[in-house]
């Protein structure tokens, strides 16, 4: 929220919650006006109407949502909250569990949702090594 706010340039109140259930049950109450929460969260309560989608904050639309446009496109420049997960394990856990979950998540994701198809193996090299 705090970037959307700078980017356009706007006086909104931001109200940190602890985790999305409390937020998303306050925006449906219309206790808050706004969110920003992952398009695979709010697109079943978008579909029953209980709350409407206003943008995508990504660079491009959503495959599952092509009819709400982008931030970008509404005029918010510079603006991408592009939403990835990690899968991770403790420092030291041997590289032959670490390959087996990426191999196990890799069929998963090929298997079932198609675009997801070929990530990386490990988002090890993303991540700042742990000092012993």
């Amino acid at each position: 929220m705090e970037l959307f706010k700078l980017r356009a340039k706007i006086d909104l109140v931001h109200v940190p919650y602890r985790g999305s259930a409390g937020a998303v049950t306050d925006l449906i109450g219309g206790h808050i006006s706004a969110m920003f929460l992952p398009i695979h969260t709010v697109l079943p309560m978008a579909t029953q109407k209980q709350v409407r989608i206003l943008a995508v904050g990504g660079r491009e639309r959503a495959a599952v949502a092509p009819d709400i446009s982008t931030l970008e496109e509404q005029g918010y420049s510079g603006f991408d909250v592009s939403l990835w997960y990690g899968l991770l394990a403790p420092a030291g856990t041997p590289v032959e569990i670490t390959s087996r979950y990426n191999q196990v998540i890799n069929e998963i994701l090929t298997g079932s949702i198609s675009d997801l198809a070929g990530l990386p193996p490990l988002y090890s090299a993303d991540l700042p090594t742990p000092s012993a």
